[in-house]
């Protein structure tokens, strides 16, 4: 009963979630997970007969997942934001640094940015997606700084952040369908 009711809230949650977005989704179904001592890739139970294309973002009531980078008949694979691959445009919220969000090979994500707006970044600050390049759009949550790593007079500083989304936990995601060039900053509770 317990787990009939927590399924029954996170589908609630993420219903509301589509409901209020002002962008075309289509909910999917965690089938698999790819574990590299982290989760790296997530399979949904969605693909080529739902119309479902790669490079397509992918997204949670907590913040954003990752990116469609495989599809096959019924399924599809998401490539998550910890994979060392990974990279989203990103900024931060509080004082609007833009970087780039990275995977890294130790199972984490990293912001990196600019060392000159080093001193604005403090623990704590949530990252989102910038909208640039047009395959996410702006504003959902990826992140919070856990801590930031001193290099000096180094051209580049990174931040560790703690991601917004679970990835070993996340069992419902929407894959975004329709165009990304909305703000989506309203629709996601940015938790102060």
């Amino acid at each position: 009963v317990t787990e009939t009711d927590d399924e029954n809230r996170r589908m609630r949650h993420l219903l509301a979630l589509q409901e209020r977005l002002p962008l075309a989704t289509l909910s999917g179904e965690v089938i698999a997970r790819e574990w590299g001592g982290w989760v790296r890739a997530l399979t949904v139970n969605r693909g080529r007969g739902d119309r479902i294309a790669r490079m397509t973002a992918v997204i949670s009531p907590e913040g954003l997942v990752g990116r469609i980078v495989e599809v096959r008949a019924g399924a599809a694979i998401v490539q998550v934001l910890t994979d060392p691959a990974s990279t989203v445009g990103a900024h931060v919220v509080r004082t609007r640094t833009p970087g780039i969000v990275e995977g890294d090979p130790r199972g984490m994500i990293r912001f990196k940015y600019m060392a000159r707006d080093g001193a604005s970044i403090q623990t704590g600050d949530l990252l989102v997606t910038s909208g640039q390049g047009g395959l996410f759009p702006r504003g959902i949550p990826i992140g919070r700084v856990r801590a930031i790593d001193d290099r000096g007079s180094a051209l580049f500083h990174y931040a560790v952040l703690e991601p917004a989304v679970d990835f070993a936990r996340v069992d419902e995601v929407l894959v975004v369908t329709g165009p990304t060039g909305q703000d989506l900053t309203a629709y996601f509770p940015t938790g102060g």
